[in-house]
C-alpha cells in the first residue's frame, strides 16, 4: 500500500488507505461477476463519511454524469470526497477496463487515479492489471 504509481504517497495518506480499500470492495463485486459498479461519491471526514450511489436505470453513461455534478457541487461543502466509477484507461498504449477513482483534495483540485483490470468473461477470471497509477489533477472532475 505504499505504492501508487506517480503519487506522491506522503502527501496524503487517506487517499491512499481510501483507494486501496474501496478497490478491495470493487475487486470483491468484479470476481463474484457482478456487472459494471454503480457509480458512487464518497464524502465527507474519515469519521464521518458518507457513500452516495447512483442507478444505472436510465444507462451507465447517465448515472457517471450524475455522479460527477453530483461531486462537483459537493466539492464546496466537503473537505475530502472519492468519485469512483467503471470506464476505460490507458495504460502503455493500451486501452483497457479501468476502475476511475477522482480524488478532491483540500486544494480545490481532483486528483485522477485509475486501475486497470480484465474483466470476469466466460472461461477467464477477473484480474487487476498493473498497480494503481495517478494520472493528473484537473480543477473538476471528469
Amino acid at each position: 500500500m505504499s505504492n501508487v504509481e506517480g503519487f506522491d504517497v506522503e502527501r496524503d495518506q487517506w487517499i491512499v488507505k481510501k483507494l486501496y480499500s474501496l478497490i478491495e470492495i470493487d475487486e470483491e463485486a468484479r470476481k463474484r461477476g457482478e456487472p459494471a459498479i454503480q457509480p458512487y461519491v464518497l464524502e465527507g471526514q474519515p469519521e464521518d463519511e458518507k457513500l452516495t450511489t447512483f442507478s444505472n436505470e436510465k444507462g451507465y453513461r447517465e448515472a457517471v454524469y450524475e455522479a460527477i455534478q453530483y461531486a462537483a457541487d459537493q466539492a464546496s461543502k466537503q473537505e475530502r470526497i472519492i468519485l469512483c466509477y467503471d470506464g476505460f484507461v490507458r495504460l502503455k498504449g493500451v486501452r483497457m477496463d479501468g476502475l476511475l477513482y477522482q480524488v478532491y483534495s483540500k486544494d480545490n483540485t481532483w486528483l485522477q487515479f485509475a486501475q486497470g483490470y480484465r474483466p470476469k468473461g466466460l472461461f477467464k477470471q477477473y484480474k487487476r492489471i498493473g498497480d494503481l497509477v495517478f494520472v493528473g489533477e484537473e480543477e473538476y472532475p471528469i
